[in-house]
């Protein structure tokens, strides 16, 4: 398996997740359920964390209540807790079961979930994926399934890990643990989003590992 793409500037060649690669990383977060949050936002990490997250709030605008959002990878639960707080109709869905457990009964509905396979017909407001895209092995399918779930009117809000070699640096992060991750770039996204009639509205650049862009 090819590691560093260079060379190379095809967006496929930047998707280098396969079974056994998200096979691990939804046990790497199977074991950190319990306290993934504290783990994510301890000491340095909180910093970084802050920043991606109120890139991704800003560009979800949720200061509408009763709008109805789903939280795709919910992990701890940060955006859909924020979410319930601020009135919406939160649904939160993760793979992992173990993770769901840190949301359930504090917002509408969870449910158990793998972007690839499973469908939810119900239509959003407001979705939200935040560090899912990384682990998926057909980011074409997990992200054709992503915007099936926006209503007429709605927003998309991803974070993901960008090409460059932010992104790089990230990919070998993660290659030391074992696996391998998908780099996107923000051409690639608005081609996907245009066949399901979604467009880019605005790109923020957190940190230099990744972006957050909101489709509408």
């Amino acid at each position: 398996m090819k590691f560093f793409p260079f060379g190379s500037s095809d967006d496929e060649k930047q998707f280098k997740v396969q079974d056994r690669d998200k096979i691990k990383a939804t046990n790497h977060f199977d074991k950190r359920s319990s306290n993934y949050d504290r783990k994510v936002t301890w000491g340095p990490l909180s910093f970084f964390r802050r920043k991606e997250r109120a890139a991704v709030l800003e560009l979800a605008d949720l200061n509408q209540p009763n709008l109805t959002l789903i939280d795709i990878g919910c992990g701890a639960g940060f955006y859909s807790l924020e979410a319930k707080k601020r009135g919406l109709i939160v649904h939160s869905a993760d793979i992992s079961q173990k993770m769901l457990k840190n949301v359930e009964g504090y917002v509408d509905r969870v449910h158990i979930f793998d972007i690839e396979s499973n469908l939810i017909e119900q239509k959003f407001d407001r979705v939200i994926c935040a560090g899912v895209l990384d682990f998926v092995k057909n980011p074409e399918v997990a992200f054709s399934n992503l915007c099936r779930l926006v209503s007429p009117g709605g927003k998309l809000v991803i974070l993901c890990p960008r090409q460059g070699m932010g992104g790089l640096l990230y990919r070998c992060e993660k290659y030391l643990l074992g696996m391998q991750i998908n780099l996107f770039s923000s051409d690639w996204l608005s081609s996907q989003a245009s066949k399901h009639g979604l467009k880019i509205s605005d790109i923020s650049y957190p940190l230099p590992t990744n972006m957050a862009i909101r489709f509408e």
